[in-house]
């Protein structure tokens, strides 16, 4: 019986510890789900992916993300790509405003990351949400 509440155990803690690190923020939209006034539609560009995120999710998983230089395992978040498959990308919290500014403008944060593909990004929230840019032999999606 002990031998099974240990494997019961290492069970629900594995699956736990596979939940947190496999959390999805993304999901695939097409331009009618998306509620955008007239005036903020664009053209789409011809090779695009169209997704919809959850924002304070993705949020509260990047306050765990640790600070560049640190020495500390960065945390794993997975993006969608343009053409249709998804990538993981290794995060780091990166700051590039000074601290007083920074201290003033919370809201605003900045990260870093590589995937094993070797691709980079960049990405962040800012005053107008969450942007991203992710660059691989020069060549780039936002």
């Amino acid at each position: 019986m002990r031998i099974f509440s240990l494997f019961l155990f290492a069970f629900l803690f594995s699956t736990v510890g596979s939940a947190q690190t496999n959390m999805t923020f993304w999901q695939d939209a097409n331009e009618a789900q998306m509620r955008l006034s007239q005036e903020k539609k664009v053209d789409l560009p011809t090779k695009s992916r169209l997704v919809s995120f959850d924002l304070e999710r993705l949020k509260k998983h990047l306050q765990n993300a640790p600070l560049e230089f640190t020495n500390q395992n960065p945390i794993s978040v997975t993006f969608p790509m343009p053409d249709g498959k998804s990538t993981t990308f290794q995060l780091e919290y990166s700051p590039v405003m000074a601290p007083k500014l920074a201290a003033k403008y919370p809201q605003i944060k900045s990260f870093k990351g590589l995937s094993d593909e070797g691709h980079v990004i960049r990405c962040g929230f800012g005053g107008k949400g969450f942007h991203a840019v992710i660059s691989r032999k020069g060549k780039k999606a936002y």
